[in-house]
């Protein structure tokens, strides 16, 4: 499975990219802040060589198994064995991130989302125990995350709205401030975990209200 490492000095924790690919202009530029915020980052082509048309819910199952080997792949790397790992996924690749949080909940200390698809992972919500941070745009709010499946959480979780973003991301400083959160949220909880329970949240500074 192809990926791109990258291991600043002492990182403070490591952050796997799921969904985009090694080369997405979007999945680097978030990955170079998270770096300068000493965080070592991992992006995968986790969807290497797969052909479109297959069911949805199997496509996350596969990213989810891919993703979970990827974590027990750095859980037995010498630079990154002692080191907190979290998830950062967009869209379908959330749900994936989700699934596998729920399915292996010692892996992941904590998950951050893009316009997450919780709609595909259901039947896993209630089995993630990490913290969560979901970043969306107002215009899809209502229907990618309702109070419905907020309910299903029982995880702490956060969720922040951020106005006028699109999906792909294309307004003026919409992805800065993706990479932003993302990095505040991750240099929270790595940072923090040492004098607190391993899953009690630390929230962001006036920026999202936690549930």
């Amino acid at each position: 499975m192809p990926g791109i490492l990258h291991f600043p000095p002492e990182p403070k924790g490591v952050v796997v990219f799921v969904g985009g690919g090694r080369f997405s202009p979007r999945s680097q530029f978030v990955a170079q802040i998270l770096q300068k915020a000493g965080l070592a980052t991992l992006l995968l082509d986790l969807l290497d060589g797969e052909k479109g048309g297959q069911n949805m819910a199997d496509a996350v199952g596969r990213l989810s198994d891919r993703l979970l080997g990827a974590a027990d792949w750095l859980r037995h790397e010498p630079e990154t064995m002692t080191l907190r790992l979290g998830y950062f996924g967009a869209g379908v690749g959330a749900a994936a991130a989700i699934e596998a949080a729920a399915r292996e909940p010692a892996a992941a200390t904590t998950l951050a989302s893009w316009d997450g698809r919780l709609d595909l992972a259901c039947e896993h919500l209630a089995g993630v125990r990490a913290p969560i941070l979901m970043i969306v745009d107002d215009a899809d709010e209502s229907h990618r995350i309702d109070q419905v499946m907020l309910d299903l959480l029982n995880c702490p979780k956060a969720v922040v709205v951020i106005p006028g973003a699109t999906h792909l991301l294309p307004e003026p400083g919409a992805l800065q401030e993706v990479a932003l959160l993302a990095k505040e949220w991750f240099r929270l909880q790595f940072l923090n975990l040492a004098g607190t329970s391993r899953h009690e949240p630390q929230c962001l500074p006036e920026r999202a209200p936690t549930g």
